[in-house]
């Protein structure tokens, strides 16, 4: 038995002691600065806002960057969230063990005998992102995954449906386009959970966890996931 789970992730950059230092002293003046007053003076305006937008990219390399909520939803089911912040989800590991927890526990529930069914990963750019992120971190974080993360799949067999490779295909120079571009063609309604959440984007994510807005990240989380199911259906013609 096969169950679709729409998956989605939102990532924040490296968290480890004096990630941020460490980029900020990578910074380098330009080679046409050889004096030391005009080397001082370019690094006092231009480090710090430099070694941010390096940290920043962190949070899409698996390597370093972190995942902060994971939102989940299986076939028609409720779409449940884990979000560090909440619900005493301190670490990445907390947060993956709950979600791997979690995930069991509904599968389950839609399964005869309670067995394990095999799930068909479905999301906006799963293929690229997400799923080599999950098990990447997984991996360094030493958290056994319940079930496969298919991070080698392609697109559209029995392991994962990607929307963004369905829309634009796997070969060409086109290969890119936004969740929410499709919602606005497709004419998918948006249900409204959170105002703040509505224009949140994933660009957002970062500021939001500073400031301990962890409750509007879960939402943000759990609105790609509708959206997500929402043209799923649409792009295989189910009512």
């Amino acid at each position: 038995m096969s169950i679709s789970l729409y998956y989605d992730s939102e990532t924040i950059p490296d968290q480890r002691t004096g990630a941020f230092e460490r980029y900020l002293d990578q910074v380098a003046p330009p080679g046409q600065y050889k004096k030391k007053e005009s080397i001082d003076a370019w690094m006092l305006e231009n480090a710090e806002a430099i070694a941010e937008q390096d940290y920043q990219k962190t949070g899409l390399n698996g390597l370093h960057g972190e995942i902060c909520s994971i939102a989940f939803a299986l076939d028609d089911g409720d779409i449940h969230s884990v979000t560090r912040g909440e619900n005493g989800i301190a670490s990445e590991p907390d947060l993956l063990r709950a979600f791997w927890e979690l995930m069991q526990v509904q599968a389950k529930d839609l399964t005869p005998g309670g067995h394990m069914p095999r799930l068909q990963w479905i999301g906006h750019n799963v293929i690229d992102f997400d799923l080599r992120f999950l098990k990447q971190r997984s991996i360094v974080n030493g958290i056994k995954p319940a079930f496969l993360v298919p991070a080698d799949a392609r697109h559209g067999g029995d392991w994962v449906f990607d929307t963004m490779k369905e829309w634009c295909g796997t070969y060409g120079s086109n290969r890119y386009v936004k969740q929410d571009d499709l919602v606005d063609v497709l004419g998918i309604y948006t249900p409204i959970w959170g105002a703040p959440a509505m224009n949140t984007d994933g660009s957002q994510v970062w500021n939001l966890y500073k400031s301990g807005q962890f409750e509007l990240i879960s939402i943000y989380n759990k609105l790609d996931v509708h959206k997500v199911r929402e043209i799923h259906r649409r792009m295989t013609w189910q009512p």
